[in-house]
């Protein structure tokens, strides 16, 4: 199982890390995405910000399980409001919600596979 997670948390950091990237140097895709959600533009590179930040507690994770468990918190969160922005907000398809919805779901399971390394912290 654990070699399972630590490919999860590979390709969770490096997916965030992209997309995080795209957020925060204003990539004209997400630009134009954030107009049609009717967020605020300063929310794009604080996005991005959140995003690259959990990608890369997630990959340190790799050696120090509890900063896995941290970042994809971190990330679980951030997915969950993007898939209620698309579903709620903007009233996307199920379609468009659902690579936040497969991102929100990876991101959990690398929780709860170090949940118990997170609670050590406490």
């Amino acid at each position: 199982m654990d070699i399972l997670v630590v490919i999860l948390e590979v390709i969770l950091g490096l997916a965030f890390l992209g997309a995080g990237f795209s957020k925060l140097f204003g990539a004209k895709g997400m630009v134009e995405d954030f107009k049609r959600y009717q967020l605020p533009q300063w929310f794009l590179p604080f996005t991005g910000f959140v995003e690259a930040l959990g990608a890369v507690a997630i990959i340190i994770g790799i050696w120090l399980d509890s900063f896995s468990g941290w970042g994809a918190l971190l990330l679980a969160v951030t997915m969950f409001f993007a898939v209620l922005t698309h579903l709620v907000k903007v009233k996307d398809p199920v379609s468009k919600a659902l690579p936040a919805f497969i991102l929100f779901v990876l991101a959990l399971i690398v929780v709860i596979a170090n949940w118990s390394e997170m609670m050590t912290l406490f």
